[in-house]
């Protein structure tokens, strides 16, 4: 076959498909003629047949076979009393030569779980001759509901609306006020907690406060989250404290040299620790104003010196039992 011979052929072939088409549409549609009668009645079918608790969805399916030279129009939905319809009805159908196949469907809902009386679909098709005008009614069963558990009765009988299941009462609305008091009950807790542990610290001598601070800064420089620099520098706020506490003199409010006049004429101190607080105040000073490098061996050596100080200033047992027996 020469190339023209091939176009010709291709031509006839896509003229000749949807001709046939058509001609196979239309013969069914002149055979349909032939059923002029009425649309068979029926009635739909549930799926599923029994709702397992009210408000739960029961589909109502309806399934008419209609000449071709028919077709439906519009469907609307009736549900009987006690029941609900949830959305809007369905509609779909396939041909079948001669006749469509419609399948119609509707979501329907019980309020209680006594069921509900039966329902329509108004289906209205398009006019055959000698037929009343106006909608086709169907039956849709009644609606009916497994008997619920006693415990189960008063959620079961709760009202709809809508089609869908009045949500009961929000938990979260009836204890919202009480998360509100959550912060407040933790800033109490975190309030008692801190006085409580301040309270524990002020019990203890302040030897003992001075060693758990200086534990404390230890573990932020060994941790990382305090500088050497930060270290030192806290580490003479410990040192004043604690001879504040220890002497009774107003160290935290001195400045260095009117601390080291005043720690120069102290007979609570020994010359060698006089010394130690000389050279410790002069080397936080460089460091905290004229910014002079402070590294970790550095920080290590003034704490050695603080604890050592803080050992040395230590009541020993003699030293508390000898007021006792002197008097």
């Amino acid at each position: 076959m020469n190339k023209s011979g091939k176009i010709k052929c291709a031509v006839l072939a896509a003229v000749a498909l949807p001709v046939s088409a058509a001609a196979v549409w239309g013969a069914g549609w002149l055979w349909s003629l032939r059923d002029a009668g009425p649309v068979a009645p029926a009635t739909a079918v549930l799926a599923p047949e029994r709702a397992s608790a009210p408000g739960k969805p029961v589909t109502a399916e309806l399934t008419l076979r209609v000449p071709l030279w028919r077709r439906v129009r519009s469907v609307t939905a009736e549900p009987g009393t006690g029941s609900v319809l949830s959305g809007t009805a369905g509609i779909s159908s396939s041909w079948r030569w001669s006749y469509r196949i419609w399948r119609i469907s509707a979501t329907l809902r019980a309020l209680s779980s006594d069921g509900a009386s039966p329902g329509k679909l108004l289906v209205e098709l398009s006019p055959a001759a000698g037929e009343e005008t106006g909608p086709l009614a169907f039956e849709i069963p009644p609606l009916r509901v497994d008997a619920p558990d006693a415990a189960e009765k008063a959620e079961a009988d709760s009202p709809l609306l809508a089609g869908v299941e009045t949500p009961p009462r929000d938990a979260g609305k009836r204890y919202f006020p009480l998360l509100l008091l959550l912060p407040a009950a933790a800033l109490a807790g975190w309030w008692f907690y801190r006085r409580r542990r301040r309270a524990e610290a002020e019990a203890l001598p302040p030897w003992e406060r001075a060693r758990a601070a200086l534990g404390e800064l230890r573990s932020g420089i060994a941790a990382g989250t305090l500088a050497p620099v930060a270290g030192i520098e806290r580490l003479t706020d410990v040192v004043r404290r604690y001879l504040e506490e220890r002497f009774d003199f107003p160290a935290s409010r001195l400045t260095t040299p009117e601390f080291l006049a005043h720690v120069a004429g102290s007979p609570e101190l020994s010359a060698s620790e006089r010394a130690f607080l000389r050279d410790f105040m002069t080397g936080a000073d460089l460091v905290k104003f004229a910014r002079a490098p402070a590294a970790r061996e550095a920080f290590d050596d003034a704490a050695d010196k603080a604890e050592l100080l803080v050992d040395r200033t230590t009541p020993r047992e003699e030293d508390k039992t000898a007021p006792e027996a002197a008097a």
